[in-house]
């Protein structure tokens, strides 16, 4: 795989491992691209604006809306965003995504070459977030959002996580999508019926779903779902009733829920 790092940064750090990761070796200065090699399937990170002194973005990708032959990783989502606001940002390439040229979405959830993906994203958070002495949030929708709150379940660092209208729950999405992704991070099970695939993915430690997980003690949450967006019966429904938010969605088109004063879902037509 061709890896195009000129249109994001001219400097990238390389280590061996998230555990090698040292932020003092890096020069901190605008931005840079992160690098872990992790035996083949390499993770990377795009880090900026953390001379601000602020909180900072973690940028996650829904599906890519357009893939073409000429379109080279890392893909990162959120930039424009960031700079907009003045923050600082860590931006994630989904590193799955680097197996096939026809794939546009796999959740940040891994593959078989790399199992520990989301712990590791977690790790380099949980460093940076000490490390520059400021508190991470977490974003993102659809794909992305998904992502956001597994991920979150690693951190154990206070952080926010604002998303919308995210999946919560990979195999309750697209069939199409579901199987492409399969397909390409874990081949061998490819002859599998769908449950059997999710319980051997679950086996090896991956977050597949958010439904029942129990959220973070250490997570401020505000999750937005769009009433008339079908994920608010097949993904917002389920979390819901799964998180004892409520026992089940009004039928309103604007309503909040909430567990506490810091995690809540407000269901809304923008």
């Amino acid at each position: 795989m061709k890896f195009s790092f000129e249109k994001w940064s001219d400097q990238v750090f390389t280590f061996d491992t998230v555990e090698d990761v040292d932020f003092k070796k890096i020069s901190l200065k605008d931005f840079f691209i992160l690098e872990i090699k992790n035996k083949g399937v390499p993770l990377h990170f795009l880090f900026g604006g953390f001379s601000l002194k602020k909180d900072f973005i973690v940028g996650f990708s829904g599906a890519l809306s357009k893939r073409t032959e000429s379109m080279n990783p890392p893909f990162f989502s959120f930039l424009n965003i960031a700079k907009e606001i003045n923050a600082p940002y860590i931006l994630v390439a989904d590193p799955t995504l680097y197996l096939s040229k026809d794939l546009k979405l796999a959740w940040y959830a891994g593959n078989e070459k790399y199992i520990e993906l989301q712990k590791d994203i977690a790790f380099i958070i949980n460093k940076a977030a000490n490390y520059f002495e400021s508190s991470p949030v977490l974003t993102g929708g659809s794909g992305g959002g998904f992502a956001s709150l597994a991920i979150s379940s690693y951190l154990n660092v206070e952080h926010n996580v604002f998303i919308w209208n995210p999946q919560t729950s990979i195999s309750n999405y697209y069939k199409r999508f579901v199987d492409e992704y399969t397909n390409v991070a874990f081949p061998e099970y490819e002859s599998l019926s769908m449950d059997k695939v999710f319980s051997l993915i679950k086996s090896k430690g991956i977050s597949t779903e958010v439904i029942t997980k129990p959220l973070n003690i250490k997570t401020k949450l505000l999750y937005i779902q769009n009433y008339s967006d079908d994920h608010r019966i097949t993904h917002a429904e389920p979390f819901l009733r799964g998180q004892k938010f409520c026992d089940g969605i009004a039928n309103k088109c604007s309503v909040n829920y909430k567990i506490d004063d810091e995690k809540l879902v407000v269901l809304a037509n923008w």
